[in-house]
């Protein structure tokens, strides 16, 4: 699984942030458009849905022990075991309050994560 470079038109990120809780550091927290859909980076199956202390939550597996890890979703549209494709629409991105938008988003290489900046072509 290689990192993708996501067109600028596909990506309305405003900044991307490391969290400050320790729990959180292997993933980043996206900063996005109020409403934006939140798509697969690559093609997987859902092996994990449900809420975590993140929020509503994804996992994808991708193979060769290759995990996805998209959470703070809100209406969430895909279910377990479903096998998603490139870019396909997994929910859309959640509001907390007057906090803005976010996603948190993670890679791992089975339990070690991987630098999820360069996934997103940051």
């Amino acid at each position: 699984m290689k990192p993708i470079r996501l067109p600028k038109a596909h990506a309305p990120v405003s900044e991307v942030v490391d969290p400050t809780d320790p729990e959180q550091r292997r993933g980043v927290l996206v900063v996005a458009s109020r409403d934006t859909a939140v798509r697969a980076v690559h093609p997987g199956r859902v092996t994990f849905l449900g809420k975590t202390r993140y929020g509503e939550t994804v996992v994808l597996d991708h193979g060769d022990r290759h995990y996805t890890v998209y959470a703070n979703l809100h209406h969430v549209e895909v279910k377990f075991g479903e096998v998603v494709s490139h870019r396909a629409r997994l929910g859309w991105v959640l509001r907390f309050g007057k906090k803005a938008p976010s996603l948190y988003f993670e890679v791992r290489k089975g339990d070690e994560p991987l630098d999820a900046r360069q996934w997103l072509g940051l």
